[in-house]
């Protein structure tokens, strides 16, 4: 068994008193190593220091081949007596000679290389095995600290474990060291915490260290982040399981650390509900319509249970659930929550929306129900707007309720007052966010959200020091109104060997990463084969950890998921028939009208092309619109004019094989979209094309079916594009299905 399976600690943290000391070993970049240019801490006499590395040798003079005195260990305390006039290069290190004396043991006197010396070191039982161990840290000639661990008791060389700190904010030409005070729990804390700071800006990192009794261990990442504390020195609290310090945090979960967010807590005087969940029938039925979608399902507050102690002990816990076309994905569900306090009146608590909470109350008076806000939530439906937020993202409460279970693999991300252990996926292609299971069985979803998406863009710098900026708009998609440039993110696994600094984000200076040269061709070549053309180098993906430490993946939108918008389908049968439309499930609907549950819907179909839907209304024609695949704009098509848009469409929806009312449709929905820019490049799928982006089954199958796409470029000017052939229509059957629309860019 591992000893540090009994004991948590963190490494790097100073005695009292420590605090103050500090090592600089800086370069103004990367590539700046002279001799003058460094910016290194200079000893002086009189100083006391240790040694940085293990077998530092010695020298009876100041030169590297100059006869050994002795070699020392790591850890070794030593005293400063003279210090060279001239900086000197020594293998890849700049510094001076220094003449010092040992101070443990018989004392020695010789020269070693200035570089090998730090104030930063400590002597503690690091792994709690009852031996102390030696840790010190120094800056390596890639400008990286550099934090080693000596193990006294065991003999002979190679007994030194060490670990290199990569800057969180991506920068690569040194700081200055110092140490953190760490606070917390009984007796003095067995852990420490350090800050590597450039200018203003400080990578703060924890590390642990783990060990079996008699053998050499092995350092990891606890926390690492950034913060801005430019000379003060922010305590870290610590304490079992828990690790704090500014607005940066980890808990540990399991024999793993995960960052910790902040939960926004109730209050101490909000009343926790405790219920006894079991279904009970239904107490009264809500009808809703809207007259862009027209009726939607009807709504039921059901009994999902009673109170099971406390005010409202053995009261009825009512449930109102609407169904409604969503804005994203197939259907947003609210849950509206209530105790019957008496026959006809509710106390309303919560619901799992904002949306429609309003409209729920209306009808339910209207339904002669008697409405009183009563405080408290409930404890097995608590829905709170924000679940968490922290300096990096946040936790939103999404207008949906997504059927069925987490996808991916789920670790518990933090303990919450109400809700006890939250999951959350990290498997990849989730979207990041965490799905609850409430009382009654329904899933309530929260999307993660990055900070910098807040701010309507996504900024970057190639480092803290740099003034040059980055930037992509950022925002989210309501249906396909919105065409700006947009960012979307996933959760991915991504291999971090494969990733190399690409900046900070801003505002916050968290490190960004990019694909390294190799991966991002193979990436490119695999987009390719797909049909797929982007150019990586100006608009690359950029991958950023999350609040959870998961990679997201943030896309550029030319890859991102086109807009199918104003897909119009008509069906003309023979005769009066029963018809199911139902589309691909790699269709997120944004918009449907009347509306399709689970991407399908059943239609009584009457010759001359109109039908009816469930409800018994009539329609002329099934509307839906929603993202599928990511594909740029071919590159292929016509180039045509805004004032020329109604008389190309005249000309082309013939041939294409629309008809009569078919080609006015069109022309009413797309002229007045294709009016922003002066030019538009439009290009038409096939029906081979189509169908990989929508899938579609029609049941009983059509004679024929009809599908165009449409992909309007928008121009700012005339460019000289290859054109494409119109794809050719099939011939029109006794059962036929017309269908068109188009991508929105």
């Amino acid at each position: 068994m591992s000893v540090a399976a009994c004991v948590w600690l963190l490494v790097l943290a100073p005695a009292q008193g420590e605090a103050e000391l500090r090592l600089t070993y800086q370069t103004p970049s990367a590539t700046e190593t002279s001799l003058d240019a460094l910016k290194i801490t200079e000893w002086k006499a009189g100083d006391h220091l240790f040694l940085g590395v293990d077998e530092a040798n010695l020298r009876a003079e100041p030169k590297k081949d100059g006869a050994l005195v002795a070699t020392l260990r790591l850890g070794t305390p030593v005293e400063v007596l003279e210090v060279g006039a001239a900086r000197e290069r020594v293998a890849d290190r700049v510094d001076r000679w220094v003449k010092l004396k040992t101070l443990e043991g018989p004392p020695k006197e010789g020269f070693i290389f200035g570089a090998v010396l730090t104030p930063l070191a400590r002597r503690m039982d690091l792994d709690g095995d009852g031996a102390e161990e030696r840790v010190a840290v120094v800056y390596s000639p890639e400008f990286k600290p550099r934090v080693r661990v000596y193990e006294p008791s065991m003999k002979g060389k190679w007994v030194v474990a060490t670990q290199d700190l990569d800057r969180v904010d991506g920068t690569t030409s040194g700081g200055t060291l110092r140490w953190l005070e760490v606070t917390g729990g009984k007796g003095k804390p067995r852990m420490v915490a350090l800050a590597d700071c450039a200018g203003t800006l400080c990578s703060v990192t924890v590390l642990q260290y783990t060990a079996d009794k008699g053998k050499l261990g092995s350092l990891g990442t606890v926390l690492r982040g950034v913060e801005s504390m430019g000379d003060t020195s922010p305590v870290v609290t610590a304490r079992p399981g828990e690790v704090k310090v500014e607005g940066l945090s980890a808990r540990l979960v399991g024999d793993r650390w995960v960052p910790y967010v902040r939960v926004f807590p109730m209050g101490s005087d909000t009343e926790v509900i405790p219920v006894t969940w079991a279904p009970g029938g239904q107490l009264v039925m809500l009808h809703f319509e809207s007259e862009a979608r027209g009726p939607d399902p009807d709504a039921p507050c059901d009994i999902y249970g009673t109170v099971a102690k406390g005010t409202h002990k053995g009261k009825e816990v009512i449930g109102c659930t609407v169904g409604l076309g969503g804005k994203v994905g197939p259907n947003t569900v609210s849950l509206a929550w209530f105790i019957k306090l008496k026959k006809k009146k509710l106390g309303f608590l919560q619901s799992s929306s904002d949306a429609y909470t309003d409209d729920v109350l209306d009808k339910l008076r209207a339904k002669r129900f008697e409405v009183e806000h009563v405080s408290g939530v409930l404890a097995g439906a608590y829905n709170p707007a924000t679940l968490y937020e922290d300096d990096r993202g946040s936790l939103v409460r999404s207008d949906r309720t997504p059927e069925g279970t987490p996808t991916g693999p789920e670790v518990i991300a933090f303990e919450h007052e109400v809700l006890g252990k939250v999951p959350m996926e990290v498997g990849s292609d989730s979207l990041g966010g965490i799905a609850l299971r409430q009382g009654d069985g329904s899933m309530t979803n929260f999307k993660y959200r990055l900070a910098a998406e807040k701010h309507g863009e996504i900024k970057w710098r190639p480092s803290t020091t740099s003034t040059a900026e980055h930037a992509y708009t950022s925002g989210r998609r309501v249906g396909c109104e919105s065409q700006d440039e947009y960012w979307d993110s996933v959760v991915v696994a991504v291999p971090q060997d494969e990733l190399e600094p690409a900046g900070v984000v801003l505002p916050g200076m968290f490190q960004v990463f990019k694909m390294k040269t190799e991966p991002r061709k193979a990436r490119v070549e695999r987009l390719e084969e797909l049909g797929i053309s982007q150019d990586f180098e100006t608009t690359p993906p950029l991958y950023i950890r999350d609040s959870f430490g998961r990679w997201l993946e943030l896309l550029p939108s030319a890859i991102n998921k086109s807009c199918m918008a104003e897909p119009i389908v008509y069906f003309y049968p023979p005769h009066p028939m029963t018809v199911h439309y139902q589309l691909g499930a790699n269709v997120a609907l944004a918009h449907t009208q009347p509306p399709m549950p689970n991407n399908g819907i059943t239609l009584e179909a009457r010759p001359g092309g109109t039908f009816a839907d469930v409800t018994g209304r009539r329609h002329s024609w099934l509307f839906w619109e929603g993202t599928s695949s990511r594909a740029p704009h071919p590159g292929t098509g016509d180039v045509v004019r805004r004032e020329d848009v109604a008389a190309y469409f005249s000309r082309v929806l013939p041939v294409l094989g629309l008809q009569g009312r078919e080609i006015e449709d069109f022309k009413d929905a797309w002229i007045p979209r294709l009016s922003a820019t002066p030019y538009y490049l439009i290009h038409f799928y096939s029906a081979a094309e189509v169908e990989v982006r929508a899938p579609v089954t029609v049941t009983p199958a059509p004679d024929s079916n009809l599908r165009l796409l449409m992909d309007a470029l928008p121009l700012q000017e005339e460019v000289d594009a290859p054109s494409s052939p119109l794809p050719q229509p099939p011939a029109r059957g006794a059962f036929a299905v017309v269908e068109w629309g188009g991508i929105v860019r």
